[in-house]
């Protein structure tokens, strides 16, 4: 018996493997988008045509009917320590190419960018009228985008890259039977961060403490006068060249750890103050131009400006909420919310 089985194993491996070189299943990649400024970090970026699969019949097989070809992404991007989660690469079906001598029937894609995944597969193409056979030659062409954001300023220049895994599936009796993959880490998506404000010696710290400012409503006295917190020294800009400062705040909300009670961040207001200036004149620190108070917002606000080079800015920073607001009626739990800093070289 155990011989038999050894034999079987080999016939039924053999049939499979026959199959398999009847079809030719084949993926490449394009280079990644760039980002090279902060307006392009905000909006994202697409690479056009950054990915293309092929699917070749050429010999006699019984033809497939319903099949289709998924993307599926290893990791997220990752650089070094650093990595940009997996859904905020999408892909677009951008075009087929057909040859051979098979059905010249077009095969249309999903419309609009679909999501990756490290952890599902998306389907890129499906049919169930144009079938896999003998002469049939196509490639379709994807488009790349990586979307813009907040999830793209706190990382340092590199490339993010995660491999990509493409399957093609027989469907049958609505069971999908996997026919070819391809995955090597040559065939990557991903972005290449060579944001301007990340070169040279240019830098935002947050210091004394003002990584985290925690406001505590414990009394009805304190909802009437409202709280405020000031932290000197608190943030240090280096730069080699003029630039603006950006504040916002991650989301136009925030929400109770308990309950659905939100709260705008446009009740907290922010305030700068010039704590420390040195360059290479200091009467230059009069072209320091601060345009605080403001309400925070989820959208960029220029809360400084200077136009020319300077070795170090220390600022003040204050961050305030006034009394008697009505948004606080019903407030209970906990409420957070991040807050971003950004140097924009002019």
């Amino acid at each position: 018996m155990k011989n038999i089985a050894f034999f079987l194993f080999i016939f039924l491996s053999a049939n499979l493997n026959l199959f398999a070189q009847d079809i030719q299943f084949d993926a490449y990649t394009n280079w990644i988008p760039q980002f090279n400024n902060y307006g392009e970090l905000m909006a994202g970026q697409t690479k056009n045509e950054q990915i293309n699969v092929s699917v070749r019949i050429y010999n006699q097989i019984q033809p497939i009917t319903k099949w289709k070809i998924t993307a599926r992404l290893v990791d997220d991007y990752k650089y070094n320590n650093y990595s940009i989660p997996a859904e905020f690469g999408l892909l677009k079906f951008a075009r087929e190419n057909v040859q051979g001598n098979g059905s010249n029937l077009p095969i249309a894609g999903p419309s609009g960018f679909l999501p990756l995944s490290k952890y599902q597969e998306q389907t890129i193409i499906s049919s169930e009228t144009v079938s896999l056979q003998n002469g049939f030659v196509r490639t379709f062409v994807f488009d790349f985008q990586m979307k813009g954001g907040n999830h793209l300023l706190t990382i340092p220049n590199g490339e993010y890259k995660s491999a990509y895994i493409i399957n093609l599936y027989k469907i049958e009796n609505g069971t999908e039977i996997l026919l070819k993959s391809i995955s090597n880490a040559n065939m990557f998506a991903g972005a290449h961060i060579n944001h301007n404000g990340n070169h040279g010696d240019q830098s935002i710290l947050l210091e004394n403490g003002s990584n985290l400012f925690h406001f505590k409503f414990n009394t009805v006295n304190d909802l009437v006068t409202g709280k405020s917190i000031r932290k000197n020294g608190a943030l240090r800009i280096k730069t080699y060249n003029g630039h603006e400062l950006i504040v916002k705040a991650a989301n136009q909300d925030m929400r109770s750890n308990i309950t659905d009670h939100t709260l705008p961040v446009s009740i907290i207001r922010l305030d700068l103050a010039l704590n420390q200036y040195s360059g290479g004149n200091s009467s230059e620190a009069n072209l320091l131009k601060i345009n605080t108070p403001i309400q925070l917002q989820s959208w960029d606000q220029v809360i400084a400006t200077f136009p020319n080079w300077s070795s170090e800015i220390v600022f003040d920073l204050s961050l305030s909420i006034p009394g008697n607001l009505p948004e606080f009626n019903g407030a209970k739990g906990v409420y957070e919310t991040y807050i971003y800093f950004v140097i924009v070289p002019r």
